[in-house]
């Protein structure tokens, strides 16, 4: 899990955060090198039309603020932005697959990381669900390269508290237990990007979760976007969850029939400021 360097992706600010707070930190502890890349400002999309318009000024120093107080959390804990692609809201990352894949090769290539992080295939985030398979297909390119997937909370689990869990058990699960100092950072961190504007929900869990990428049926996400209430979700819940299946999960399918070979010539990388 942990190597001389890290390459971590995030699907949207707070990813890192909520899931691999404790990693990073003890990571830069043991001498690791941490680099992130931020695929989508995290925001909701606009509406379109004038309404949008009026909203793109106050979104446009939203935006900024999150990348202010994310840079502030990073340097605290101890790691790099390589890129941050703030013109890209939330529920982005499915119909941008090729490109990103394109993006994240030109990153490897560039960084030659050993060790590869990134969300869980659980079936609640589009996002996160299609950096996952995009990890999937650098495996076939890059073997040589270590990738972990991370569990990025919240999930609740109906009546019970807030916690965090894989879909499925491998035998390679690897469970953090946060000490109390690192889950005060960890809240600290958090509540930072919740004053800038950033978009999660707080998950009041002491571990985080790691384990080798897993192989999925990524046709059929496990939880089927039910909401978070993955338990018992509501007949909305399940009727909302119908449709952003409808929409990414052919996203998916068209990315997997594609052949696993690096587009040419990459992408640059384009730097944050």
């Amino acid at each position: 899990m942990y190597a001389p360097h890290i390459f971590l992706l995030c699907a949207a600010p707070g990813d890192e955060v909520l899931g691999a707070s404790a990693a990073i930190m003890r990571a830069r502890e043991q001498g690791c090198r941490v680099t992130a890349m931020m695929l989508t400002n995290g925001l909701p999309n606009p509406p379109a039309g004038f309404i949008g318009r009026l909203l793109a000024r106050g979104r446009t120093r939203t935006i900024d603020t999150i990348i202010t107080a994310s840079r502030h959390v990073a340097g605290a804990m101890g790691y790099d932005y390589i890129s941050w692609d703030r013109a890209h809201g939330a529920g982005s990352v499915p119909p941008r697959m090729l490109a990103i894949t394109q993006t994240i090769h030109a990153a490897i290539a560039r960084l030659q990381p050993q060790a590869l992080w990134v969300p869980a295939f659980i079936g609640l985030s589009p996002d996160h669900d299609a950096l996952n398979i995009i990890a999937s297909r650098v495996k076939q390119i890059v073997p040589q390269l270590n990738i972990f997937e991370y569990a990025t909370p919240p999930i609740h689990l109906a009546d019970r508290r807030y916690g965090v869990m894989f879909p499925a058990k491998q035998g390679m699960e690897l469970a953090l237990n946060l000490s109390q100092t690192e889950a005060g950072k960890r809240q600290r961190h958090a509540e930072l990007l919740l004053r800038a504007g950033a978009r999660f929900s707080m998950a009041n869990t002491e571990r985080e979760l790691f384990r080798p990428l897993a192989a999925a049926d990524y046709t059929k996400p496990p939880y089927g976007y039910l909401t978070m209430n993955i338990q018992q979700p509501s007949r909305a819940a399940k009727a909302a969850g119908a449709r952003i299946a409808r929409r990414v999960l052919p996203l998916f399918a068209a990315y997997l029939r594609t052949p696993p070979t690096v587009p040419a010539p990459p992408l640059p990388i384009q730097e944050s400021r």
